[in-house]
């Protein structure tokens, strides 16, 4: 209770009105409910709206990780860790590390 999922809400920027000055707003897209912001000022407007932005791009980003390793999993498919650091890689659960190229294993192993 209280909290927005960031991968269910819109936020959209909203013209000044004599009712509401430097205000935005944040709808839920599961059940259209708006929720109407207020800031002091343009500035900080512009901050909350990057601020949010930023929120829900890096948690879209994060979903779109996990979901591709649930996807790898349920093909029975285990990748090395992605980063500069280690030789990128797929092996089966069925293969062991002794199957693997000596050059590929060594590869691996550098730090």
């Amino acid at each position: 209770r209280g909290k927005l999922e960031f991968g269910l809400i819109l936020i959209n920027s909203l013209p000044d009105t004599p009712t509401y000055q430097n205000a935005f707003e944040i709808v839920r897209i599961d059940s259209k409910k708006k929720y109407i912001i207020c800031t002091k000022s343009k500035d900080e407007k512009a901050a909350w709206l990057a601020d949010i932005s930023k929120a829900i791009d890096s948690f879209l980003h994060r979903q779109m990780q996990v979901d591709k390793v649930k996807t790898r999993k349920k093909a029975g498919t285990v990748l090395a860790p992605e980063d500069d650091t280690t030789d990128k890689h797929r092996v089966s659960p069925t293969t062991s590390p002794t199957a693997m190229s000596p050059t590929r294993r060594t590869a691996s192993t550098k730090t």
